[in-house]
């Protein structure tokens, strides 16, 4: 939707970056409305009966600790998920941030039809997450299966399956950006100045589509880990936009002033974010268990085959 609308705006109303910006708040609009939608009407009945008896069960067990609204098991709950919560918001200003910051940037120190360009760049650079998000949902939902059985290495298993199918996403995106390069530009502009700085980009936007699937599909991954996983994203953001996009920004503006080095940039923080979600899925050995997840399993339990790996 956000494709299209930047290309109606654009191309068919020529209504410039603010018709762009609209096109895209309606897009986020629109899908928000679609998810809403379809959490209010279209639950399975299985699912609604597990989730209210999960709920009365979660109820009876806090009036049985003395929890409940205000209690001390309330307020303990209420201060991890604000810690979390934080943890999460921490990652996701830093990132968003980032993203800010080029369009800032490129404004400011490039000019409109480099903006242009960038526009168009940032909706073709995503583009493999349409299908590489659910690869990532699916990670959370099997991988905090098996973290939740005490079983956090299966998740290994499962992040390669998942990575394996954003790579056959990746390399379809990389083909198609290739074989289509002329028509997919001249799509959303005919200005001369912009597709010369499209065709200057191109190159990177095609390499980058692997590394893009792979952070895709890893950022869901990670959240399966935890809380513990939560503290490590919001680190590996804030050390990668201050330390490494930062810096990055710094020299492509003092140093080259083009659009490819600000997107060099974007693309080493996303490397960055890349490689350390694979170094923590590949290394971790343990997840620290919630008190009520009862004994851990025995070493020689193995753990439950994921349908992705069977």
């Amino acid at each position: 939707a956000s494709v299209f609308g930047s290309w109606v705006a654009l191309r068919v109303c020529n209504a410039g970056l603010r018709g762009a910006g609209w096109a895209y708040l309606a897009a986020v609009g629109v899908n928000c409305a679609i998810l809403v939608l379809a959490m209010s009407v279209l639950p399975p009945s299985a699912a609604t009966r597990r989730i209210k008896w999960y709920a009365r069960a979660e109820t009876a067990e806090a009036a049985a600790a003395g929890g409940g609204f205000g209690g001390a098991g309330w307020l303990a709950s209420a201060r991890s998920y604000l810690t979390q919560s934080g943890n999460m918001m921490v990652r996701s200003l830093m990132l968003q941030g980032a993203v800010f910051s080029l369009y800032v940037v490129t404004s400011r120190e490039l000019g409109t039809e480099a903006l242009s360009a960038h526009q168009i760049i940032v909706q073709l650079w995503g583009i493999t997450s349409f299908v590489c998000d659910g690869f990532a949902d699916a990670g959370t939902m099997l991988g905090s299966k098996h973290v939740g059985e005490g079983h956090p290495h299966a998740v290994r298993g499962l992040s390669r399956t998942l990575l394996g199918l954003g790579f056959v996403v990746a390399l379809a995106v990389v083909a198609a950006l290739a074989a289509a390069e002329a028509p997919i530009q001249h799509l959303f502009s005919h200005d001369p100045e912009v597709l010369d700085l499209l065709q200057q980009n191109w190159g990177l936007l095609i390499g980058m589509q692997p590394v893009n699937a792979a952070v895709f599909v890893t950022d869901g991954v990670l959240i399966a880990f935890g809380p513990p996983a939560f503290r490590y994203i919001r680190n590996l953001m804030l050390f990668g936009a201050c330390f490494v996009f930062a810096p990055a920004v710094a020299i492509a503006v003092t140093q080259f002033h083009t659009l490819v080095s600000l997107w060099a940039a974007k693309n080493l923080l996303t490397a960055w974010r890349c490689g350390c979600a694979l170094w923590f899925i590949e290394t971790v050995r343990t997840v620290a268990r919630a008190p009520d997840a009862g004994p851990p399993p025995s070493p020689d339990q193995p753990a439950e085959t994921s349908p992705l790996l069977a």
